[in-house]
């Protein structure tokens, strides 16, 4: 591969947003039209296998991707063969690990429609390998071909999924369409990969050589399954005690949540490269941490006050009034969680990328505990409001936890000043939002002009450092985010 493909941080960051961007739309658009024309029980059923083979996967996926990206990012001569290398070991693990969830899920839990689970099993193993070359361009920072090809595999699941739901299709037949999306996203996948003269070469495999990829990827690959797990566990158990219906309510209030971490996976697979090819520099890493998290915390805080204080009529807006009802309280905390998990994510870029993957994998277990700790005593009363309180809090450790392990490497990270301009713009926004009488629609345009203004006037008079701190993040030519 020639180091020609490299493109700077700009430009990685900008295609990888608008990757993002693309991709979450689609998956927002088919939820829109699943929540209004299936049941919320169907929802929840749909939304349980989903969650389910995406937790399976990531057991598959271990930490082989974040081990590519950064082995490659240091020696870009060696990337085919470490991306052949992660291909051969995700397919290898994951057709057992998928086989055995279905058996246990059919042994188990006997009422759940196994078709689509299957069928979105079969799915999320296609991603795998979409995943794998989303990360080999990432290891080469060259993001602007494959950004076009995940783009691709997200709008297809829209155009797929909306007429089959349009038409009165089930959960089987919406399955069926996402496994037909994915079939499409690893061509795309494929194709852009060879853009960038990438190539899966089954002859550069050999026993050495995954015994070499594999080595030291145990607490990183535990640390990504108990992320995972963290990150899905809450619907599996949500259905589990308070059923399907309640999981589909939760579902629209959570999806809003994971559409608005484009952002965090933009920014962290543009600077996760930069500081794998440096992990010595602790200016470097640190500041990558401190500057992604200055352009997320200027995103999310509006995000929070909206959630905070619009969460019902919102909801209502988007999903039908039924889900404004009875998914608003857990819309409300989980209106918190972008910012907690941005800081979480870049901190564990960060540990990743310095090779201290104790630190990394004891944060997630304890956030993962206390996730567990609070669904189990709560849910049962709570439902999905508990769900939201335990997703955001267990976050919230994690990033403490994490942020206090990189500060034993870098020095502390310093955050407060970058989240204080953000911070009282958002004040402003939310007491907005609580006195104006305006129609949502205008109440937000106009609450959005008011924070922006706000923001501006604030970073520029309190923080000039973090304006030239953004403006270098995302016109750095592959140096220092410090």
């Amino acid at each position: 591969m020639s180091s020609t493909h490299a493109r700077s941080t700009t430009h990685n960051v900008l295609y990888a947003l608008a990757a993002q961007v693309g991709g979450k739309l689609g998956t927002l658009i088919w939820t829109l039209v699943a929540a209004r024309t299936l049941t919320t029980g169907e929802l929840g059923s749909f939304t349980f296998a989903l969650s389910l083979a995406m937790l399976v996967s990531s057991g598959a996926e271990w930490a082989f991707d974040a081990v590519l990206v950064r082995r490659a990012s240091r020696h870009p001569e060696q990337l085919e063969q470490r991306f052949a290398e992660a291909v051969a070991w995700q397919a290898g693990l994951a057709l057992p690990l998928f086989v055995l969830t279905g058996l246990v899920t059919w042994l188990l839990r006997p009422d759940t429609p196994l078709l689509p689970l299957v069928l979105l099993l079969a799915a999320v193993y296609l991603d795998l390998w979409s995943n794998t070359a989303r990360s080999a361009a990432s290891a080469a920072r060259n993001q602007a071909v494959i950004a076009g090809a995940l783009v691709v595999q997200r709008l297809a699941t829209a155009a797929f999924a909306v007429p089959v739901l349009l038409l009165g299709g089930s959960t089987g037949s919406l399955a069926l369409a996402f496994l037909a999306a994915y079939a499409v996203g690893a061509v795309a996948h494929a194709i852009a990969l060879r853009r960038i003269d990438v190539h899966f070469r089954p002859r550069l495999l050999t026993r050495t050589g995954l015994r070499q990829l594999a080595r030291g990827t145990g607490a990183m690959g535990l640390s990504a399954l108990v992320l995972m797990a963290l990150f899905r566990l809450d619907a599996v158990l949500l259905a589990a005690i308070s059923g399907d219906e309640a999981l589909g309510a939760y579902s629209t209030a959570y999806r809003l949540f994971e559409t608005a971490l484009f952002l965090v996976f933009a920014v962290a697979g543009a600077v996760y490269p930069v500081m794998s090819a440096r992990p010595d520099d602790a200016d470097v890493v640190r500041g990558g941490i401190e500057s992604g998290m200055g352009v997320l915390a200027t995103a999310y805080v509006p995000f929070a006050a909206i959630c905070l204080v619009e969460a019902e009529p919102v909801l209502s807006l988007l999903f039908g009034r039924q889900y404004g009802v009875e998914a608003a309280g857990a819309l409300r905390w989980l209106g918190l969680a972008p910012l907690a998990y941005a800081a979480a994510y870049l901190a564990s870029s960060a540990l990743a990328a310095t090779g201290r993957t104790r630190g990394l994998l004891t944060g997630a277990v304890v956030a993962l505990l206390v996730n567990v700790a609070l669904n189990l005593a709560l849910l049962p009363r709570y439902a999905g409001t508990a769900a939201g309180f335990a997703t955001t809090a267990s976050y919230a450790v994690e990033a403490v936890w994490l942020l206090a392990a990189v500060a034993q490497v870098t020095g502390r990270v310093r955050l407060l000043r970058p989240l204080a301009a953000p911070g009282v713009a958002g004040m402003l926004l939310a007491g907005f939002l609580l006195v104006s009488p305006l129609p949502l629609v205008l109440d937000l345009a106009l609450g959005l002009l008011l924070y922006a203004a706000a923001w501006l006037v604030l970073v520029r008079h309190t923080e000039p450092v973090q304006v030239l701190r953004i403006r270098r993040l995302l016109g750095g030519r592959g140096g220092s985010t410090a």
